[in-house]
């Protein structure tokens, strides 16, 4: 049983894909992995802006939102960009998403 454990364990990484990025970049991950972070839904909650709505017009800017039906700040692979990280979803992660 011990031989199995330990195969086991070499097959889950020790660190999520993405600690090798800048610590902003990373931060920004983690926000799209739990929904919770400077979305526009997310402060009206804690009552920070004035609105929940997206700068794309849509009501609530949640992750859902920004993952599947945002035309402004959807990542390039989609939901997969949550754990996958190409070229092109560091450079989102790093450029575009600052703006929501």
């Amino acid at each position: 049983m011990g031989k199995a454990i330990e195969h086991i364990r070499t097959l889950i990484p020790i660190h999520p894909a993405g600690m090798a990025l800048p610590r902003t970049a990373y931060v920004r991950l983690n926000s799209l992995r739990t929904g919770v972070g400077l979305f526009h839904s997310c402060l009206h909650i804690w009552g920070m802006p004035a609105s929940a709505a997206c700068g794309c017009g849509a009501e609530d800017q949640t992750v859902d939102h920004i993952f599947f039906q945002c035309p402004l700040h959807r990542p390039p692979i989609g939901l997969h960009g949550r754990t996958v990280l190409d070229d092109e979803t560091i450079d989102w992660l790093l450029i575009i998403f600052p703006e929501i």
